[in-house]
């Protein structure tokens, strides 16, 4: 499969765009108080609420690692070489991975953050947020079925590789840093109502 640059940069101009969407809907919220502070320190705990920009994964995994899956798509596409079965599996896949991970994040072992600033309860930005990871999901699926059997070939699928390293490079920074680490309340804290941030 050869490279199209069109393809590329249609690719990074989609990929940017729900990329910044998240940032931009987040940043709203914040300036109308619809969520904490940033950095501020999430009630009974000594965690800070972390936003949209302080994870890895959601600045430079999203926009360097994933705009790759993305590409590699736009090139299958481009190709004919995804059917109307595939697409169905592939959302069959986004919403199924996409629920499941929705019902621990909204859970009490959760930190919050900017998609779920407490327990339950999920922001605008982190609807966007929930989209944008089915979708990609469903994109690793269908990259992963094609280059299994063979219709992902050459620089669209080196590429994709790289990408996909580049972003769990960036969740092994995030974990590392403790964004992911579960909600810690002090000594028999209860988990706080979202009015305590208020």
């Amino acid at each position: 499969m050869l490279f199209s640059w069109r393809l590329f940069l249609l690719a990074v101009g989609c990929n940017s765009l729900l990329v910044f969407l998240q940032f931009y809907v987040q940043r709203l919220e914040s300036r109308c108080h619809l969520i904490p502070r940033r950095w501020s320190i999430i009630p009974g705990t000594k965690q800070k609420f972390l936003y949209w920009q302080d994870y890895y994964t959601n600045t430079w995994g999203d926009l360097l690692g994933l705009v790759w899956l993305m590409n590699g798509i736009f090139h299958l596409l481009g190709a004919g070489s995804i059917s109307i079965f595939q697409l169905f599996m592939a959302l069959f896949m986004a919403v199924l991975i996409t629920l499941l991970c929705w019902g621990y994040w909204l859970g009490r072992q959760h930190k919050p953050d900017w998609c779920f600033p407490a327990i339950n309860e999920t922001s605008m930005s982190g609807r966007f947020h929930l989209a944008y990871f089915g979708l990609m999901v469903g994109l690793a699926y269908l990259c992963i079925l094609s280059a299994f059997f063979g219709r992902l070939t050459g620089a669209p699928l080196y590429l994709v590789v790289i990408g996909s390293l580049i972003w769990f490079f960036t969740i092994w920074l995030d974990s590392r840093a403790g964004h992911f680490e579960d909600y810690a309340p002090q000594s028999n804290q209860v988990p706080v109502p979202p009015s305590a941030f208020c």
